[in-house]
């Protein structure tokens, strides 16, 4: 089971996406994942798409958040395997919220 420092992590990471997450167009009605890894110094880095919306703008914009967030600071060290390989799906209602 994982404790309250992975879910607050886990949050941070995908607040600092959204925050740096533009998306400007109509709304795909799809869904596009992304997996990438966090390094034991926060860095983010492998990001690559693993499922795609079928809109590649809005797939790219989704990369260019992930991309574009670098550094989310080291991640809890007893969680560090988790955050090594991370797959997130991201829908543009998403950004609303």
């Amino acid at each position: 089971m994982r404790g309250i420092e992975f879910i607050r992590y886990y949050e941070q990471m995908i607040a600092r996406i959204r925050e740096s997450w533009v998306w400007v167009g109509e709304d795909p009605g799809g869904a596009v994942t992304v997996r990438f890894s966090i390094q034991p110094d926060g860095r983010i880095a492998n990001v690559r798409r693993t499922d795609s919306s079928g809109n590649t703008l809005f797939d790219q914009s989704v990369e260019t958040a992930v991309r574009g967030v670098r550094d989310l600071g080291a991640p809890p060290e007893q969680y560090r395997r988790d955050f090594a390989d991370v797959e997130v799906v991201f829908r543009a209602k998403d950004l609303r919220q």
